[in-house]
């Protein structure tokens, strides 16, 4: 609309003595503006250009929250859509550590059975550990049993051969059980640790959903609260009783 003006008007803008404001007096919760003009179409131009100036003052206010809504509404609706989705994740991690806790350590909660469950860990591999250096050891001894075997040697030697062989395989065999009851339950607790490191991230999330969801949620409404409410310098400009009075000014 300003360029739209005379260029007379443009210089006479230039001396910022075009628009005076009045505070309520005329007529209650209305201020007054003049707005000055070298002519009366410059003066009709004026009247429009200082409602658009006003109203685009206004848009402008509200275009930052309306942007904030819309994207609070955004990660509010994604928020929304992810949550019944964690909370089935808990709920069938819940189901699966319960039985796995009662089983190995009934009578402590969650955070005691991880506790527990990690220092076993720790046991079992040193024991896993030993257990393993014990069958080398073994297996070593059965070689060179078997060597000896395959040589030619008296009765009594066979014999006495045949007897380390048979001992030695069945310690072989109890040693052998042992380390796969070990690595058993081992895995069982490593599993325990697993899904209990996962249920609690998880569920850590699921808070963290909730909070945000809350969270929006109050913002959304209080701007929405606002936005309902605005002051009078944040509406778009009303003119009383929609006219505009043009009066020539006497040099």
């Amino acid at each position: 609309i300003a360029k739209k003006f005379s260029e007379n008007q443009k210089e006479f803008l230039k001396q910022e003595l075009a628009v005076r404001m009045e505070a309520p007096r005329l007529v209650p919760f209305y201020y007054t503006a003049y707005l000055y003009a070298v002519s009366e179409e410059d003066a009709k131009l004026m009247v429009l250009a200082y409602i658009d100036g006003l109203k685009k003052r206004v848009e402008g206010e509200l275009s930052g929250y309306k942007h904030q809504m819309d994207e609070l509404q955004k990660s509010l609706d994604k928020s929304q859509k992810e949550l019944p989705e964690k909370r089935d994740q808990l709920q069938l991690l819940e189901d699966e550590i319960r039985p796995l806790k009662d089983s190995m350590y009934g009578f402590s909660t969650e955070d005691e059975a991880a506790d527990l469950a990690k220092k076993s860990i720790i046991e079992m591999d040193k024991t896993m550990n030993t257990l393993d250096i014990e069958l080398a050891g073994i297996n070593e001894r059965l070689k060179v049993i078997e060597e000896y075997r395959n040589k030619p040697q008296r009765d009594i030697v066979y014999q006495k051969l045949d007897e380390m062989f048979i001992e030695l395989t069945i310690e072989l065999s109890g040693v052998k059980a042992r380390r796969d009851i070990t690595e058993q339950i081992r895995a069982k607790q490593q599993r325990f640790i697993m899904v209990f490191n996962r249920m609690i991230k998880v569920r850590q999330e699921v808070s963290e959903t909730e909070k945000l969801i809350s969270g929006d949620r109050r913002i959304i409404e209080d701007i929405s609260e606002r936005l309902n409410n605005l002051p009078t310098y944040w509406q778009s400009p009303k003119v009383y009783q929609n006219v505009v009075s043009i009066y020539p000014v006497e040099d």
